[in-house]
């Protein structure tokens, strides 16, 4: 589903408490995605920005390289690795 709506071939997330987390701007567009979450793209360019997901209420995930500074948010690890495009170097 990542792939699908990104077009890319992966997708760098970061999870972020809500209790910490809000828009600068305006709020984004919201697409139900799944019957279990929600994603979030800038209403200007369509760049997506966030995940919602029912099974963790406490978290939101947030795109790294939608960031200012993706630089400073080095991704931990991989998820969901068997899904990954043949041609992908692990």
């Amino acid at each position: 589903m990542c792939r699908r709506i990104s077009g890319a071939a992966f997708v760098s997330w970061m999870a972020v408490p809500r209790a910490c987390f809000e828009y600068t701007k305006e709020d984004p567009k919201k697409l139900i995605s799944s019957s279990h979450g929600a994603r979030y793209f800038c209403q200007e360019c369509g760049t997506p920005l966030a995940c919602a997901l029912d099974e963790d209420q406490k978290n939101i995930y947030i795109t790294i390289c939608s960031l200012d500074e993706p630089q400073e948010f080095e991704p931990k690890g991989d998820i969901y690795v068997e899904d990954m495009l043949d041609w992908i170097e692990k």
